[in-house]
């Protein structure tokens, strides 16, 4: 998938919203509820939609989906200028979005830029959504090949030490899998 200059240099300042937007000073998730509060100030920052779309982006996180036969339109436009992209009616043809979202497209439409925003809200929404995916996965192929390596190690005779392993933490690990409701190992 090429990109744009544009969805490049806007990808990483998305990230980053979302990243300051997601944790308080106490480091607990309340992207949630800041979400909530920056939705119900769009009509007030809607008129910073050209000068300032990634203060706007955020408002519309988790709002549009994109079956998987459909996502060629969106890898196409993450490859375009803001001035080559498709009509949002041509846009929304190839996804669709959360009621909630309706009154903020509206909002976004009705500005000089709106048809612009959407599109590259679409763009760096599905960029987001790669990328977390990428990044899981990523995270997963890491685990799967320690396990073949831990694997390896007791075929060839390393048996470790688990119950060492297990009580690196001081029980932390335990103590929080309790907290989040499941049960607590046995010894």
């Amino acid at each position: 998938m090429r990109l744009s200059t544009y969805f490049r240099e806007l990808h990483e300042g998305y990230q980053a919203e979302l990243d300051d937007l997601r944790w308080d000073t106490d480091g607990r998730d309340v992207l949630q509820s800041r979400l909530r509060d920056k939705r119900r100030e769009m009509p007030a920052i809607v008129s910073m939609i050209e000068v300032d779309p990634l203060m706007l982006a955020p408002t519309l996180h988790g709002a549009f989906r994109i079956p998987a036969g459909r996502v060629a339109p969106i890898e196409t436009l993450l490859g375009l200028e803001p001035d080559e992209f498709p009509s949002w009616a041509e846009l929304a043809g190839a996804l669709s979005h959360t009621d909630w979202a309706q009154p903020l497209i509206d909002l976004a439409l009705a500005q000089d830029g709106g048809e612009t925003f959407l599109a590259t809200v679409v763009g760096l929404e599905y960029m987001h959504v790669r990328t977390a995916a990428a990044s899981v996965a990523s995270v997963q192929a890491d685990d799967d090949a320690g396990e073949d390596d831990e694997d390896r190690d007791r075929e060839e005779g390393d048996e470790g030490d688990d119950d060492r392993d297990r009580d690196d933490d001081g029980g932390r690990g335990d103590d929080f899998l309790e907290q989040q409701g499941f049960d607590r190992r046995s010894e």
